[in-house]
């Protein structure tokens, strides 16, 4: 699962797990992460998405490649139904509210209302969006051009994750007969299916799109954990190493190497893994033949979080209990520290070349630094009150728009911040005197630019068109 790149207009998604009701991870897809934030690279790593219908963990089966039995969990188009109706008018009047809101940039298409609980959950791909609904174990692919459902499938008690390129679906069924199908993305169909071996809890499978539009999956294994390469021909492994001993994140660095290491936002700021006394690493995987060719360990005890790709090279954080190391790591395996921060928990994430943070100066700010130097461009204040971002937010989470800006998701507007300058313009939400009703706890952007899903805490609206400055 690939953390956010510097160019995020066309390509993979970034990292997120969806848990019993939130956000892993805070990847807003997201993936992910996110939420979806695009690099320019075609797919290389992409978005996992676990789906919880029942249960904690899973189990994967021996080695092998079949196409018996893939297409089991299909559903076809005529027995899905859309979770999202098309309008407006539309029958709730807050997701009318919303839409109206939205019309400032786009033109809404489709929405549906519901009363919190986070009913409903949408992800964007390349052209097209991928919606579920709580307690509902089918998820359905629906189509850029109108939203007509295009197909689906029905995840197993266990759950599933997933991950995607432009035109290949992958479908990680996960429990007791545990699989990775890949799909076309046109119409669902199966083109290879490979069980894979290990035992893991719901959240530990790491997986990498490759350019033959095969996956790199890592998988627990013993003590440890596999990493093992899926050829996108037949499904079966061209090769397989042990990993590390803890949750590898995949992430590729370029056409021939992939990272494997560091923890997700949420472990590496976690109070117990910060305390530990070892030094953490990452370590490049050639993607031809499985072999190390250099691994880079951190020089301060705790923790490592990969924040992200600035062309081809890693921006890593090194988080210690009191402060927060940022380094760049090319593809030889050379290391630079940019900068240090006091404190623990502070996001961050690098898009279009710039190291944007989250931190407080004493008051809280974002703060913006060459992502080559890690010079300070530019500070600009978050207000306390009311308050400016959702609870949970996640910076990383915030999508990737055209000309060099994000989408930050407030709680009383969509703001386009454009990463050189930090200036933003904000399009306003709807406000009801309830502060959370419309907060966004999701935005959907297709890597096309031709649709945005804003998903709140009563609804959800699709537009054409994304905002930008």
């Amino acid at each position: 699962m690939s953390p956010e790149s510097e160019h995020q207009a066309t390509g993979r998604w970034l990292s997120g797990r969806w848990l019993s009701g939130r956000w892993l991870s805070g990847r807003w897809l997201g993936g992910r992460r996110f939420v979806g934030s695009w690099p320019t690279k075609a797919w290389a790593t992409g978005l996992a998405v676990v789906m919880l219908v029942a249960g904690v963990g899973f189990l994967l089966w021996p080695e092998g490649s079949t196409t018996t039995d893939c297409a089991a969990t299909v559903v076809p188009k005529d027995q899905l139904r859309s979770p999202i109706e098309s309008g407006p008018p539309f029958t709730d009047p807050r997701v009318g509210r919303l839409a109206e809101s939205l019309s400032a940039f786009g033109t809404p298409i489709a929405g549906v209302g519901y009363d919190y609980d986070r009913w409903l959950n949408l992800v964007a791909l390349q052209h097209d969006l991928v919606a579920w609904t709580k307690r509902n174990s089918t998820w359905t692919l629906l189509d850029g051009t109108d939203l007509s459902p295009r197909w689906g499938a029905r995840a197993p008690k266990a759950g599933m994750t997933w991950d995607a390129s432009a035109d290949r679906f992958f479908e990680i069924d996960l429990g007791n007969q545990t699989r990775v199908v890949a799909r076309q993305m046109s119409d669902g169909k199966a083109i290879w299916c490979t069980p894979i071996s290990g035992r893991a809890t719901i959240i530990q499978i790491a997986t990498a799109v490759t350019h033959d539009n095969g996956l790199v999956i890592a998988t627990p294994s013993g003590n440890g954990y596999q990493i093992q390469r899926l050829s996108g021909r037949s499904g079966a492994a061209l090769w397989k190493v042990p990993g590390p001993t803890s949750h590898p994140r995949l992430t590729q660095l370029d056409e021939s190497l992939l990272l494997a290491g560091g923890m997700s936002f949420g472990e590496a700021f976690d109070a117990d893994n910060q305390a530990q006394t070892n030094h953490p690493s990452v370590r490049a995987i050639n993607l031809a033949d499985g072999t190390t060719p250099w691994q880079w360990t951190s020089p301060h005890p705790g923790t490592l979080h990969l924040v992200g790709l600035d062309r081809e090279t890693a921006l890593l954080a090194a988080i210690t209990p009191n402060r927060v190391h940022f380094y760049r790591l090319n593809a030889q395996g050379q290391a630079k520290m940019l900068f240090s921060l006091p404190g623990q928990d502070v996001q961050a994430t690098v898009r279009f070349g710039v190291i944007i943070t989250r931190e407080q100066l004493p008051s809280e700010h974002l703060v913006g630094r060459d992502a080559i130097s890690g010079e300070v461009r530019w500070e600009l204040p978050i207000r306390s009150q009311p308050q400016y971002f959702p609870y949970g937010y996640d910076l990383a989470g915030a999508p990737s728009l055209p000309d060099g800006q994000i989408l930050l998701g407030a709680t009383d507007a969509l703001v386009a911040l454009d990463v050189d300058s930090g200036k933003g313009k904000a399009f306003a939400l709807p406000t009801d005197g309830i502060s959370t009703t419309y907060w966004p706890y999701q935005l959907a952007l297709t890597a096309d630019g031709a649709l945005t899903g804003v998903v709140t805490n009563i609804g959800a609206v699709v537009v054409t068109g994304q905002p930008t400055q």
